[in-house]
């Protein structure tokens, strides 16, 4: 089977692999974990939120990169988390 999201798995180089991903609680965002020990968010484009594109057909974007200094443990959204609400959109992580 095919990759529904193949613009987003080409961000990943070879040997950049993605360990972990998080939706974001609106469902808006994706925060993933790689090895090169960073976390990037990516947020879903807008044509995909109105329903006018398919993954395949819109690429993503990477809006944010954080480069931890070691492998990323694990990391969560803020519960309350809202694009909407700029204030709201914090994720915490931990590293060794």
């Amino acid at each position: 089977m095919a990759p529904q999201t193949p613009h987003l798995v080409a961000r990943f180089a070879q040997e950049n692999v993605p360990k972990a991903c998080l939706w974001s609680p609106d469902g808006t965002c994706l925060l993933t974990a790689t090895e090169d020990a960073a976390l990037r968010l990516f947020e879903l484009p807008g044509a995909m939120l109105a329903g006018a594109a398919t993954p395949s057909q819109t690429p993503w974007t990477e809006t944010f990169q954080s480069k931890e200094a070691e492998c990323v443990y694990d990391y969560c959204w803020f519960p309350h988390m809202h694009s909407d609400a700029p204030a709201t959109c914090v994720f915490a992580s931990r590293a060794p």
